[in-house]
């Protein structure tokens, strides 16, 4: 049995625990604006299950969701607006993809391996895209639009700090690595 029943113009669930079973659940159409913090519907449920099986349901439904503590989530789908592309210490590619009103700590909507020729291929794409490309030894970052950190300041100052004084100064840890 569905716990909700979400359109598929939401792009967005924001989702509040209040009490062991009272939870606030807010809607999000496609198009709605990360700097103007208004939904569009806000419904209040008896949630008599855990967070994580509504977090389940809500992943189920295509959505990437990340919990906040223990009684926050937000959840997201749609539009992507960055992709990171990396190769791990073997040599592999990993290209992630994150939805509109991503944060540092949003988890990818899709990962998939890439061939090195498909890497290839997928940066030339998101160039004659006229995407954003940020770019270090082993890895990308493309952002649709102006890019934005993918880190809080506390770990950009941990990185700075394992990482020594001349890479500090070459990379920035606020949208690279």
């Amino acid at each position: 049995m569905a716990i909700l029943t979400v359109t598929p113009d939401i792009t967005r669930v924001d989702v509040e625990r209040v009490t062991d079973t009272f939870t606030l659940i807010r809607f999000w159409k496609k198009g709605w604006d990360e700097d103007r913090g208004v939904w569009d519907t806000e419904i209040a449920i008896e949630m008599p299950f855990s967070m994580l099986t509504l977090l389940d349901e809500l992943t189920s439904l295509g959505f990437t969701c990340t919990q906040h503590g223990s009684k926050e989530a937000r959840c997201l789908r749609g539009e992507i607006t960055r992709i990171d592309i990396f190769a791990d210490p073997g040599g592999t590619w990993t290209m992630r993809k994150y939805p509109y009103g991503w944060k540092g700590t949003t988890h990818p909507l899709q990962t998939k391996s890439l061939t090195e020729a498909e890497k290839d291929i997928m940066i030339d794409w998101l160039k004659r895209r006229n995407w954003t490309l940020r770019f270090w030894p082993g890895g990308y970052r493309a952002f649709l639009g102006s890019p934005k950190p993918v880190r809080n300041a506390a770990a950009i100052k941990s990185m700075r700090e394992k990482s020594g004084v001349h890479a500090s100064m070459t990379y920035n840890f606020a949208f690279d690595y």
